[in-house]
Formats: C-alpha cells, structure tokens, sequence
C-alpha cells in the first residue's frame, strides 16, 4: 500500500469524526477536534422534564435567593456543579462511566465520590 493511500484514509477516519482537517502549506496538515460530553447533553434533557428544576427556575425568575443558577444553554448549577435531576437511569450511566473509564484512575470508591463530586 502506498503512502498516499494510507494518509488519505487516515483524512477519512479524521473527517468522520467531525475533526476539522485542513492540508497547509507544504503538505503539512493541520487538524482540530472539538471534543464534548455526551452526559451534559443527557443532563440537559433530564433537567428539561424534571419538576425539582423547574421550581428552581421558578424561583430564580421570581427573584427568590437560591444557590442556583441558569446556564446560556438551559443548564441549571451551582457554581461549576450541573445539578442532576432524579433519574436514576442517568445516575447509573454517570456512575458505570466514571467506574470503568480508562481516563480516569480511582483507588477507591472516596476518591471516586470526589471527582464526581466536583461535576456533578
């Protein structure tokens, strides 16, 4: 296999994943990836049919003194917290994925109450 064919499917791989993929001066090539959490999304939608967020939002447009805050997005925090609503579905993703991810390293269930702790 040639050279060329091999860097033009590693531009493919690149552009499926929604990497901006530019070819600069002198071949050289110039890639940027946008990388997002899928969780904030699920959040999100949790958040949008959840009654508890909703009386927060009502409190927050009625001027009540809260903790909490809304987002541009829709998101409701504390400070850099997301608030998640009572779903325990999400709960459980949120948990198997900060139990078995290979980015992130948890001597015990402690330290792994504290990173989450710290998102969510």
């Amino acid at each position: 296999m040639k050279s060329d064919d091999c860097d033009k499917k590693e531009l493919l791989k690149l552009r499926k994943i929604n990497a901006k993929v530019e070819i600069g001066p002198r071949g050289s090539l110039l890639t940027q990836l946008k990388v997002r959490s899928i969780f904030q999304e699920k959040i999100l939608g949790a958040q949008r049919i959840d009654i508890e967020v909703s009386k927060i939002k009502d409190k927050i447009e009625f001027g009540v003194e809260t903790p909490f805050q809304i987002l541009d997005d829709g998101m409701v925090v504390m400070g850099k917290v997301m608030y998640i609503p009572e779903d325990m579905a999400l709960k459980d993703e949120l948990l198997k994925e900060a139990y078995v991810t290979k980015l992130n390293i948890h001597p015990g269930s402690t330290k792994m109450y504290k990173d989450l702790k710290k998102l969510y």
